[in-house]
């Protein structure tokens, strides 16, 4: 992914929900890029917060609310207390700063999605280039086609399936079992939304 320098005004007025889109932003750069995956879930997991708590609050339906529903002995605040562990060891000293715990890149896949989802459903269809390109990755590369059929009438099954192909087809490297190649074709997913100014 090319990168640019940005100058920015030395001081600026934002709202939540900005501070949260270009943490969001942020995060699934550095992801695709496969930069320090410490940084990328302190960030992934704070913007998550922000729109979590902003979707509640216009009564729509989040990503965890799926969640609590597909896994039914998860439910608030067990789900919160799962997702925030490694997020609290990394912004708090609660015992000793000389604790540890074990992290692994893959456990930003689940935290970046529920970021992504939420502030789709609260920016859509102004959402950011990043966070639509990361819900298409993550769709691609988690979602079993040859058992999760889509529901809907015939037409709708068979634009699905159009658009499975068409991606497919443009980034082979998407359903790759290299997790590196899939990273790298999240890459090419948002620059080519760029180029073409979806």
């Amino acid at each position: 992914m090319t990168s640019s320098v940005v100058e920015f005004p030395t001081r600026v007025s934002l709202t939540k929900f900005e501070v949260a889109s270009r943490q969001l932003q942020t995060a699934v750069r550095l992801f695709f890029l496969n930069e320090d995956p410490i940084s990328i879930h302190t960030l992934a997991c704070a913007s998550r917060e922000i729109f979590e708590r902003s979707a509640k609050e216009l009564d729509k339906k989040r990503a965890i609310d799926g969640l609590s529903q597909i896994y039914p002995s998860l439910r608030n605040p067990a789900i919160f207390s799962v997702l925030n562990k490694k997020r609290n060891f990394f912004k708090h000293v609660i015992n000793s700063p000389f604790e540890t715990i074990e992290f692994d890149d893959t456990e930003n896949e689940l935290p970046l999605f529920l970021a992504c989802h939420d502030c789709s459903l609260l920016t859509s269809p102004r959402s950011p280039i990043e966070i639509r390109g990361y819900l298409i990755w993550y769709l691609m590369t988690k979602t079993r086609f040859d058992l999760d059929k889509p529901e809907g009438t015939e037409d709708q099954i068979a634009n699905y399936e159009r658009w499975i192909l068409l991606i497919r087809e443009k980034y082979p490297g998407i359903m790759s079992d290299d997790r590196m190649k899939r990273k790298s074709e999240g890459s090419r997913v948002i620059e080519s939304m760029k180029d073409e100014a979806i």
